[in-house]
């Protein structure tokens, strides 16, 4: 466990470095996150215009609202770009994302938690289809929260589908995550 900390402390780290240069109010908290590896050969300007359009959707909502929807979009999706736009031109070696294609969005999102999104054309990856799929998540995180009586470990459990008390490793991931967003 030590290790996997050390490993995405460094990569968060090196993403900094290219960070650097983003001109939105977010900038310290999204450089947070490593690439996916996945997106490796992605030109950092895109990306950085990705994670502003994520840190757009989430600016205003409340700080631990805005934690959690971008712990679990770290948590479902790495913000890998395939992700974005519901999976189309996923590399081959990238496995058990997208949820069989039943979800959308970087919060992978199905149909009865966020119809909204659902009504877009399929692989739209826009601005708009962002910041929709971002309040879908924090609605269904907070209806989550709720169910698990404010247990935030449990919460992440909940908001993937399963029991409030039922822990894996991406439940404890976005834990991880979250925490680390505060402070």
């Amino acid at each position: 466990m030590q290790r996997i900390a050390w490993l995405i402390t460094l990569t968060a780290a090196a993403f900094a470095l290219l960070c650097g240069t983003l001109a939105y109010a977010g900038t310290s908290l999204m450089c947070r996150f490593p690439v996916a590896w996945v997106d490796r050969d992605e030109p950092a300007a895109e990306r950085e215009r990705r994670l502003a359009v994520v840190w757009d959707a989430v600016k205003n909502f409340p700080d631990k609202e805005r934690r959690a929807v971008l712990a679990i979009g770290w948590g479902e999706s790495k913000w890998a770009r395939h992700v974005l736009r519901d999976c189309k031109g996923k590399p081959k070696e990238s496995t058990g994302d997208c949820d069989t294609n039943n979800s959308r969005s970087y919060w992978q999102l199905q149909g009865a938690a966020c119809p909204e999104l659902h009504k877009l054309p399929r692989g739209a990856g826009t601005d708009e289809s962002v910041r929709i799929a971002a309040e879908c998540a924090r609605k269904h995180w907070v209806w989550s929260l709720g169910r698990c009586r404010g247990n935030i470990e449990q919460s992440f459990s909940s908001y993937g589908g399963r029991a409030c008390g039922e822990t894996r490793a991406s439940t404890r991931e976005k834990l991880e995550w979250f925490r680390r967003l505060g402070q």
